[in-house]
């Protein structure tokens, strides 16, 4: 009896997608910001490095207006599959539509020291699945091991199997969730 295929990334990410639709995310993106905010590297760090949320992905807007004595950055998309960082404000101004974006001349932001990475779903061993476009594995391949790489996810979304990569895609550190923050993944 041969064993059953492999689920491929399209069909997990649409599985992930599916579950977190289920979910109460503002709910939920407010344990994860709580949870956060006491991490200790959380807590030491300056530079960092967020998203701006989709529909669909937990919100750490509040965790910005918590902490506005940081530095933070948010990602425009470049050519090539390219990411940009630039320093957010409470006045920085968006373009976009479905994926809000700093505007071109917002300025950019120094290297970070932490980056939380929006994640469809993350395993144990720290490998990311993304929306698929390559964006963060090609900036975060740029990365010295230094910097902090921390998934950001419901705990619906943490896979207990090993979820497939690719020889391009860059592991995370850790992952947060409601749950907390699992720090070392893999190691």
């Amino acid at each position: 009896m041969a064993a059953a295929p492999l689920p491929t990334k399209a069909a997990l990410r649409q599985h992930y997608r599916d579950r977190r639709r289920q979910l109460p995310l503002a709910a939920l993106s407010a344990q994860i910001v709580q949870h956060l905010s006491q991490w200790p590297p959380f807590q030491a760090a300056q530079i960092i490095y967020t998203y701006y949320a989709l529909a669909e992905e937990v919100d750490l807007a509040a965790l910005r207006s918590h902490y506005p004595t940081k530095t933070w950055a948010l990602p425009r998309c470049q050519a090539a599959h390219q990411l940009s960082w630039h320093r957010w404000t409470a006045a920085t101004q968006f373009e976009g539509s479905r994926l809000a974006q700093p505007v071109a001349t917002t300025p950019l932001a120094p290297e970070p020291e932490v980056v939380l990475v929006p994640t469809i779903a993350i395993d144990h061993q720290g490998t990311r699945l993304g929306f698929g476009g390559g964006y963060y594995d090609r900036y975060l391949a740029t990365l010295p091991e230094s910097v902090l790489r921390l998934g950001i996810a419901p705990a619906a979304c943490i896979s207990d199997q090993p979820l497939p990569r690719n020889a391009w895609d860059v592991p995370l550190h850790g992952y947060a969730t409601e749950a907390g923050v699992s720090y070392a993944c893999g190691q």
